[in-house]
C-alpha cells in the first residue's frame, strides 16, 4: 500500500522528496531491492537535501547492509536537520550500538533521555549498549527502566533478560 501511495503522489508531482523517500523505504525494508532503495533515497536527497527523513531513513538501509560509518553519518545529517526529534535521536543511539560504539550509544541514549525521559528507547540503548562496555548492573537497571516505562513490551523485557544472563543473574 506505501507504494501505491507514493508512486501516485510522484504522478502528481514528481519532484516530491517525501514521496521518493517513502517509496525508497518501502522498497529497502519490504522488498529488500537495496540498490532501488538507494537509487530513490539519492533522487529524494537531491531534490531536498534538508529533507531530515530522507537522510534517517537511508540510514536504516546503510545499517541494513552494514555500512554503519555511512549510516552514521546519514544519520547525523538527518540529527542535524531535526535535533528535537525523538526517533532520529534514538535511532542514532541504536546505530551506535549497531556499530559496536557502546560510548557513543551511551552518550546518545543520554542526549535522548534529556529530550524526553518518559520514552522507553532510551534507556533500552543505554542498557544494551552498557553491555557491550561490560556495565553489567547498569545494563539491568537501564533495561529495568525501560521496561517500567514501556509496561512491559516484550522487546524491552527480551533486554532485560539479555541483560540478566549478561550479569549472571538469576533472581529475574
Amino acid at each position: 500500500k506505501a507504494r501505491v501511495l507514493a508512486r501516485r503522489a510522484l504522478q502528481i508531482d514528481p519532484c516530491c522528496a517525501a514521496a521518493h523517500t517513502s517509496l525508497a523505504y518501502a522498497t529497502a525494508h519490504h522488498d529488500w531491492q537495496w540498490a532501488d532503495a538507494e537509487a530513490q533515497f539519492a533522487r529524494a536527497l537531491a531534490l531536498d537535501p534538508g529533507y531530515a527523513h530522507a537522510h534517517h531513513w537511508r540510514a536504516h538501509l546503510l545499517v541494513a547492509q552494514q555500512r554503519f560509518d555511512e549510516a552514521l553519518q546519514a544519520g547525523q545529517r538527518a540529527l542535524e536537520l531535526q535535533p528535537l526529534d525523538i526517533i532520529i535521536n534514538v535511532h542514532m543511539a541504536w546505530h551506535h550500538w549497531l556499530a559496536r560504539d557502546a560510548g557513543a550509544a551511551i552518550e546518545q541514549a543520554a542526549l535522548t533521555a534529556d529530550l524526553d525521559d518518559t520514552d522507553h528507547w532510551p534507556p533500552f540503548f543505554h542498557g544494551m549498549a552498557c553491555t557491550l562496555a561490560g556495565r553489567a548492573e547498569e545494563a539491568v537497571d537501564a533495561l529495568r527502566r525501560s521496561c517500567a516505562l514501556s509496561k512491559g513490551n516484550a522487546v524491552m523485557r527480551a533486554g532485560l533478560g539479555y541483560a540478566y544472563a549478561f550479569a549472571q543473574d538469576r533472581r529475574a
